[in-house]
């Protein structure tokens, strides 16, 4: 039976004996993937129970694959916006990516604010803070602060605590 319907209560709809829409007093549950050819709205929240709650989107738009190598297990607490912003973090937590490709190539990296297009291009580096299209892109130490287009745009290395601002400082 494909579609069960029962008298002022629910509705089952099945697809080869498995069950993939079911009408609730609450709404209706999807089993499977749902898919939209023209505009969703959502007028509430948006719950996931996935260890990978994303909303991806391949044609374009702000924050395609951003953290999309983030499977749920680490790198908590991050925010990402802007279309590749953090897209290779797998395992750093609490960093904040603005800008297309922000934080782009941070993997493990910690505690890093980078807005602006490829603002902070880094791998496990900590606690730097980037503003400025390609500032601090390549920085390989921590405890920076790099503000400006291109502020210490190539390989920053050392001990870190370096202070760099304005169109390229440091450069």
């Amino acid at each position: 039976q494909s579609i069960e319907c029962v008298k002022a209560g629910a509705v089952n709809i099945a697809h080869n004996g498995n069950s993939k829409i079911q009408t609730t007093n609450h709404g209706a549950i999807v089993t499977g993937i749902l898919t939209a050819t023209g505009d969703v709205n959502f007028a509430g929240d948006v719950y996931s129970t996935s260890n990978n709650p994303w909303i991806y989107t391949s044609s374009g738009g702000s924050g395609v694959r951003a953290g999309i190598n983030l499977d749920g297990s680490a790198g908590c607490f991050n925010i990402l916006l802007g279309a590749c912003a953090g897209c290779n973090v797998t395992s750093g937590p609490n960093n904040i990516f603005l800008g297309s490709c922000a934080g782009k190539d941070a993997t493990s990296a910690d505690c890093n604010i980078a807005m602006g297009y490829e603002s902070q291009n880094l791998g496990d580096a900590a606690h730097n803070f980037t503003v400025g299209r390609l500032a601090g892109n390549n920085v390989q130490s921590s405890n920076n602060v790099l503000i400006g287009e291109c502020a210490a745009r190539y390989t920053l290395t050392g001990n870190g605590n370096n202070i760099a601002i304005g169109k390229r400082a440091m450069h």
